[in-house]
């Protein structure tokens, strides 16, 4: 006999589910407005502000409606995927060093970690490294890639390797140690395969 309360919850669940899966394809669908409001943005900061307001709405409205179901691998790679398209959206409306884009990130850090670290989100890790290197906050980025590195290293991880050394040159660069800088750079640039890895440039 199925308890008539389980039957509500599940369907409780799956309208939360539903309801959240719309709002990230409808943030995914505005990208080619975003694109717009961004070019507009930049002559004109009240419209700036306004946009960052409507890009970012999607998305958190998606978060909400997902905060509402139970903690299980499945919703926390959607909240992974959406809060990783949010760090993305607040780089270009509101800048990659803002304190709002530091935090997307930060949570898409703890997600992708719980996660195993799913190497189709190499984005995260890079994207948090940058974030903290425009800051000046050049400890935390050369930790970020170090431990990037690390993780890539051990599953030999081409993609992820890329990234790593990329970040490294470039974190490197700005506290003035221009030779493991260097050596970083063209290590990056000797992993790199212009077919395999396009999607690290897209």
């Amino acid at each position: 006999v199925v308890d008539e309360a389980d039957l509500t919850t599940s369907r409780r669940e799956r309208r939360v589910v539903i309801a959240a899966r719309s709002r990230w394809a409808s943030a995914r669908e505005s990208s080619i407005w975003l694109v717009g409001s961004i070019m507009v943005a930049q002559s004109n900061p009240s419209v700036a502000r306004s946009a960052t307001a409507e890009a970012a709405a999607p998305f958190e409205k998606g978060l909400e409606q997902l905060a509402l179901l139970p903690r299980t691998p499945e919703h926390q790679r959607q909240e992974l995927e959406i809060r990783s398209a949010l760090g993305a959206v607040l780089i270009a409306v509101k800048g990659v060093a803002a304190p709002e884009t530091g935090d997307a990130y930060a949570r898409a850090q703890e997600l992708w970690e719980e996660l195993g670290s799913p190497t189709e989100f190499l984005q995260i890790p890079y994207g948090q490294s940058v974030h903290h290197a425009v800051r000046g906050e050049l400890d935390l980025a050369q930790r970020l890639d170090q431990d990037l590195r690390r993780l890539s290293r051990k599953r030999n991880d081409a993609p992820g390797l890329v990234l790593a050394h990329w970040s490294s040159g470039r974190d490197l660069m700005f506290v003035g140690r221009f030779g493991s800088s260097r050596t970083h750079l063209k290590r990056a640039l000797a992993l790199y395969d212009p077919k395999a890895h396009r999607s690290l440039v897209e």
